[in-house]
C-alpha cells in the first residue's frame, strides 16, 4: 500500500518520506511508552509494525485519485525483466540479514532478543533516513549533469552514522532508563555496534543510487550482490549459533561491510 517506487514514479517521494519517518517514530516512540518492564516485551512486535501499517491503511483510503485496471501481460513482462536484476538484488540483503535474525529469535531468550529488537528499532531510523534521502536525491541525480547531488548524497549517508553514534553514546543511556526499566547500557551497546554497520549501508546506498542505476549496472550488481549475500548466509548461521545476540550483532556489521566493499568493486570495475 506504501511502495517507494511508487511515489518516486510520480516524483512525490517527499510523501512516502514524510509517512515513513512518521511511523517509525510513532513506533520507537509507543515502544518508550507501554514497554516498561521485561513483562512487557512481547507488545514489541506488534508496535514495531503497526504504526506503519495503520499509517498505510488511512493513506489507502484517503487517496480518491487511484485507479486499479487489470495487469496486461505483454506490457507487464518487458518491465519485469528490466526490473529483475535490482529486485534481485535487493531482495538478496535477506540470506544474510532477515533470515539469521528469525534464527537468532529460536535459540536466544526473549529478553535478549527484545534488547536487541528495541536497538534495532532504534538504528533503522538511521537506515530509513539515508533511503529515502538517496529515493528523494535519485531523480536529481538522474537530471544533473554535475555531482553535486552524488556528492551531496555521500556526504549525508556518512553524517548521519557519525551523528546517531554520537548522540547514543552521550545520551542514549539515560533517555532509555528514564523511559524503560530494561538494561539500558546493554541496548546502548548494542545500538552502537549497529550504528557502526549503518556507515556501510551508506556507502551501498549512496553508490546504488548514484553510480550503478545511473549508469545501468544493475546485471552485475545483481550477480555480485547475490553470491555475496548468499555466501554471508552461510556463515552467519553458525555464527548466530555459537555467539548468540553478540554474533549477530558483529556479523551484520562484517556483512554490510562485504556488500559494500562488493558495490564498490562493481563502480570501479566498470571504469575500466
Amino acid at each position: 500500500m506504501l511502495s517507494g517506487w511508487y511515489f518516486l514514479s510520480i516524483s512525490k517521494i517527499y510523501i512516502y518520506s514524510l509517512v515513513i519517518i512518521l511511523s517509525k517514530f510513532i513506533s520507537l516512540a509507543l515502544i518508550l511508552l507501554i514497554v516498561h518492564s521485561q513483562d512487557d516485551f512481547h507488545y514489541i512486535y506488534i508496535l514495531a509494525s503497526a504504526p506503519m501499517f495503520i499509517i498505510a491503511l488511512v493513506f489507502f483510503k484517503l487517496n480518491k485519485k487511484l485507479n486499479f485496471k487489470f495487469l496486461n501481460i505483454k506490457r507487464l513482462m518487458p518491465s519485469f525483466k528490466r526490473g529483475f536484476s535490482v529486485y534481485i538484488a535487493g531482495m538478496s540483503p535477506n540470506l544474510y540479514n532477515s533470515l539469521p535474525v528469525i534464527f537468532l529469535g529460536l535459540l536466544a531468550t526473549d529478553v535478549a532478543f527484545s534488547l536487541f529488537g528495541i536497538a534495532s528499532r532504534i538504528v533503522n531510523l538511521v537506515v530509513t533516513a539515508q533511503i529515502v534521502l538517496n529515493k528523494a536525491l535519485y531523480p536529481l541525480i538522474i537530471r544533473a549533469r554535475n555531482t553535486f547531488y552524488e556528492k551531496f548524497n555521500f556526504i549525508v549517508c556518512l553524517i548521519l552514522p557519525l551523528i546517531a553514534f554520537i548522540l547514543l553514546y552521550f545520551f542514549g543511556e539515560k533517555v532509555l532508563n528514564f523511559f524503560l526499566d530494561v538494561e539500558a547500557g546493554l541496548v546502548i551497546r548494542y545500538s552502537l555496534i549497529l550504528v557502526i554497520s549503518t556507515l556501510f549501508t551508506g556507502i551501498i546506498n549512496a553508490l546504488t543510487y548514484s553510480k550503478i542505476l545511473p549508469n545501468k549496472l544493475d546485471k552485475k550488481y545483481r550477480v555480485v550482490v547475490f553470491k555475496a549475500s548468499f555466501i554471508l548466509s552461510l556463515i552467519a548461521f553458525p555464527v548466530v549459533y555459537f555467539f548468540n545476540v553478540l554474533g549477530m550483532l558483529y556479523f551484520i556489521v562484517f556483512a554490510r561491510a562485504t556488500i559494500a566493499f562488493s558495490c564498490c568493486a562493481v563502480v570501479y570495475s566498470s571504469k575500466d
